[in-house]
């Protein structure tokens, strides 16, 4: 059961996606969506200098920072109370369960990666909208803290999707962090209407058992199909997303950094395509 969902606020365009995707999200449970943003300390806005700085400049350093974050947390409360009134969900000054979906806004204050990650890790899915370089670094470190230090399911959108338990696609490899990524999506399988095996499997790799799996969600009353792919010239993360999207999926899920983060990064990996190729709704779980 979801019951708490984090949608993490910057001031952007983006926040209506994030909002409307957890508000998507909640609706099979009536979870409370808490719209968090966070305004910077004005202390991590000081610049590194060999040379002390005077204390106007100072001042005046700290002053901007604070006038920047008070305008895009005023756009980001806006774009709030828009999404609340275009979904029909009400908004609450504070987290409370009802019978329908509701919403609250919380400010805080520090470094976004932190908070964001902090207020995750009592909570039940935490909703980013798209992360692209061209964002800078906050943003897509919040996403791998959040995703690395919490274990908490992470839902990432570009789009917000109209529903998230028509057609579920599960990537199935038989690891443990499968296993982690299945168990975080439960309240999404187990309103979905159709379940699918997702195997990424080259000519010569080991052969794939789907039993044990298939066994697990028959216990929960679900049948699933298994489709297995061959990517082919191409890498697995795109193979898998062209899986999905050919396969009309609502949803699709995986585990996330199931091997080093540090050699994704640098060398590319699963995880590293994903998050910059959001086609579709994603739910990772590392």
């Amino acid at each position: 059961m979801i019951a708490k969902i984090i949608a993490p606020l910057t001031g952007a365009k983006r926040d209506r996606v994030v909002l409307e995707t957890a508000f998507v999200a909640a609706r099979p449970t009536n979870a409370h969506v808490v719209a968090l943003y966070v305004n910077a300390d004005p202390r991590l806005a000081m610049p590194y200098m060999g040379a002390p700085l005077s204390p106007d400049v100072i001042q005046s350093i700290i002053d901007a920072t604070a006038e920047i974050s008070r305008g895009a947390a005023k756009m980001a409360r806006a774009a709030l109370m828009e999404a609340t009134a275009a979904a029909g969900v009400q908004f609450e000054s504070a987290p409370q369960r009802a019978s329908a979906v509701t919403c609250s806004f919380l400010e805080m204050e520090g470094f976004f990666p932190h908070c964001v990650a902090e207020a995750a890790r009592l909570s039940d899915l935490i909703v980013f909208g798209p992360v692209s370089p061209a964002d800078g670094p906050d943003l897509s470190d919040a996403f791998v803290e959040t995703l690395m230090k919490t274990e908490r399911p992470v839902l990432l959108a570009s789009i917000a999707p109209q529903s998230l338990t028509g057609s579920v696609m599960l990537a199935w490899d038989g690891s443990a962090v499968a296993a982690r990524a299945l168990m975080g999506a439960l309240p999404f399988l187990d309103e979905a209407r159709k379940i699918t095996l997702l195997s990424c499997h080259r000519p010569g790799a080991r052969t794939l058992h789907f039993e044990d799996v298939q066994e697990y969600l028959s216990l929960r009353g679900h049948n699933c199909t298994v489709e297995t792919i061959d990517p082919g010239k191409h890498g697995v993360g795109e193979a898998l997303l062209q899986a999905a999207k050919s396969g009309r999926a609502d949803l699709l899920v995986m585990g996330g950094y199931g091997h080093s983060q540090m050699g994704e990064v640098f060398f590319g990996g699963v995880t590293q395509h994903m998050r910059w190729h959001v086609e579709l709704p994603i739910l990772m779980v590392h």
